[in-house]
């Protein structure tokens, strides 16, 4: 491909443009003093309230092993809380604060209006093309 180092190889070419888009993600929320991740995670459980944690963290695509501190760190904010499962004690689910999901509603306002400055950029069709390739990506195996 024309310009892609590595002739193209997807790994590294999605991580630099990841790793772009972070920032310009960080940037749009900066005033809220979250990072990226914790945005996002404000704005699954604005979606959906009481949550449990493996599942919000299969929501935001990280693992479910190293899931515990961002929560820790959004708990120590006040914007979320831990909640014992009323149908399992055994396990919680977690719920926005009434600060966080106040914060929740400004991330989710932020991150559309950059999602649509960067559409700006891209042609539908192109658009069109690059989600569908997006989700096969997401669905491919380890084993591929």
């Amino acid at each position: 491909m024309a310009n892609l180092p590595f002739d193209g190889s997807f790994w590294v070419n999605i991580d630099r443009v990841l790793r772009h888009l972070d920032g310009v993600y960080s940037r749009a929320i900066e005033e809220l003093d979250l990072d990226v991740i914790e945005a996002y995670i404000l704005w699954s459980l604005n979606e959906q309230d009481g949550q449990r944690p493996s599942d919000l963290a299969r929501a935001v695509g990280r693992a479910v092993t190293s899931f515990t501190p961002i929560l820790d760190k959004l708990e120590r904010k006040a914007l979320i809380e831990r909640r014992s499962n009323s149908a399992d004690r055994r396990s919680v689910r977690i719920h926005l604060t009434p600060t966080g999901e106040k914060l929740s509603r400004q991330v989710a306002a932020l991150f559309q209006a950059t999602d649509t400055v960067i559409k700006q950029y891209i042609g539908a069709d192109e658009l069109s093309s690059f989600l569908r390739v997006v989700l096969v990506l997401q669905h491919i195996s380890a084993d591929t």
